[in-house]
């Protein structure tokens, strides 16, 4: 059957879930997305938000069931309580919103200003490979994309250029590197002068 009950996990012992951290899961395409209990973080919601829009298209389900097609998939106790206890009110809004009210609830009040903070903290040392390094500031930026501390293709590029090590920053500053405009072809650029 296609209920939402087929998704379901068993619930942990608040006890057992009291430090731990959330984790995303989906058994497949045809199942909604999980959170197991524990706490959230930027990045289990991002994973769950991102599966959740895939599985609303592949389902082919609704922008005002989209909510209660998955909430329940949220498994933390607190959660469920949050979501029960204003039940109406959630049911009732467009998932994008239903996520942002997610996060103003679970996550710190501050957990943008920490992601971009880590985030405009991160340069490449001597040792990393300019690529994991350039992926990892993409990733970190990830959890900040609806947020107005998302950065832009040309902040990241700036912010690429001026925190990557010596070797790379000079050759940001190199004509044939310069002058590409597309983001994509510019990290490949940088990447090829770096091998």
């Amino acid at each position: 059957s296609d209920s939402s009950d087929d998704y379901l996990l068993p619930l942990r012992a608040m006890s057992d879930t009291k430090n731990s951290q959330a984790v995303f899961s989906q058994l497949s395409q045809k199942h909604a997305p999980v959170i197991s209990p524990g706490q959230l973080n930027p990045k289990v919601i991002m994973q769950w938000s991102n599966a959740c829009t895939a599985y609303f298209r592949k389902q082919k389900i609704k922008s005002e069931d989209q909510v209660t097609e998955v909430v329940m998939g949220l498994q933390d106790e607190l959660v469920q309580d949050w979501y029960v206890n204003d039940i109406d009110t959630f049911n009732a809004l467009a998932f994008s919103e239903f996520v942002k009210q997610l996060r103003a609830r679970f996550l710190p009040r501050d957990w943008e200003d920490t992601v971009s903070t880590a985030l405009r903290r991160m340069f490449q040392r001597d040792s990393d490979r300019l690529a994991d390094w350039i992926d990892s500031v993409e990733k970190q930026n990830l959890l900040l994309w609806d947020s107005t501390l998302h950065m832009s293709e040309k902040e990241l590029r700036t912010h690429i250029s001026t925190n990557a090590c010596a070797e790379v920053r000079r050759a940001t500053a190199k004509k044939e590197i310069k002058e590409v405009t597309n983001f994509k072809h510019w990290k490949d650029a940088l990447i090829a002068f770096d091998d």
